[in-house]
């Protein structure tokens, strides 16, 4: 078994707990409904776990409360290899699947960057610089033919690329809270007792393949994240600078963890002036 200690560089896999309440968004309409709806898709699913990814907020308050789930994750060559399944709910009972996104789909995507409507038929236009053709009022809605050399991309499909945009940026775990067995999948270290610094940005790393797969959040451009660690309470927050919403705890306590985002899908690219 290859143990991910706290001096080394661990690629993992996150399964978040129960947020704390101080974390956790209203509820849809029916309240409550999740604590049911949750359970009841996850069997249906045949997932192993199912959990909250978050909440985006949308102009005409239909929210998309999405879930994100997964059978198993392991490591091959040095990387994390898993399935990520993601649901969306807007009324807390109803769950849909997000299916997947091409890269043609994901490359018009990434030039929209306004709030959601809450219509998931909504069709977004990119232009052929890869910037949204905002309409003026009264234009939106519309059924003409997009320019010609734009793109145009629906909301689901913007939904699902925001959520694996998010995940892959902000999906971070604790160094050391998960081990790799015999078999190469990663599960929860039962021996993990916490981290040294749970005030520092070097006690937690990213998990997910890509750039930034098992560096800690210290290795990411400065001001990109802040970290803020309740000495009294034994609690650590971070918040993400560019995907404003997006939180993760850390109980040095009980060492319990786990990660939300509530905010309105818009990417903070003002960042650099806030420095």
């Amino acid at each position: 078994m290859m143990l991910f200690g706290l001096c080394d560089s661990p690629v993992a896999l996150a399964r978040p707990l129960p947020l704390p309440t101080c974390l956790r968004p209203p509820p849809p309409r029916p309240q409550g409904a999740l604590e049911y709806s949750l359970p009841l898709k996850k069997a249906e699913s045949g997932l192993d776990t199912l959990y909250l990814w978050g909440r985006v907020q949308t102009r005409n308050g239909k929210d998309y409360v999405v879930a994100e789930g997964y059978n198993r994750a392991f490591l091959y060559k040095g990387k994390v290899n898993v399935e990520l399944k993601h649901f969306f709910t807007q009324d807390g009972v109803n769950w849909a699947d997000l299916e997947d996104i091409s890269e043609e789909d994901s490359a018009v995507a990434a030039g929209v960057n306004t709030q959601f409507t809450g219509d998931g038929a909504k069709v977004y236009e990119v232009d052929a610089s890869g910037q949204e053709v905002v309409k003026a009022d009264g234009e939106e809605g519309g059924e003409e033919a997009p320019a010609e050399g734009n793109r145009t991309v629906t909301e689901l499909k913007r939904l699902k690329f925001l959520v694996k945009t998010v995940t892959a940026d902000c999906g971070v775990v604790p160094q050391g809270s998960f081990v790799e067995n015999a078999d190469n999948v990663i599960v929860p270290n039962l021996n993990f007792r916490g981290v040294h610094h749970p005030e520092k940005l070097e006690s937690y790393v990213h998990f997910l393949p890509g750039p930034a797969a098992g560096a800690t959040l210290a290795k990411d451009p400065r001001g990109t994240w802040t970290v803020r660690f309740d000495e009294l309470q034994g609690k650590a927050l971070l918040r993400s600078m560019i995907w404003l919403g997006y939180t993760f705890y850390f109980d040095a306590r009980t060492c319990e963890y786990g990660g939300l985002y509530v905010g309105t899908g818009v990417r903070n690219n003002d960042l650099i002036f806030m420095l």
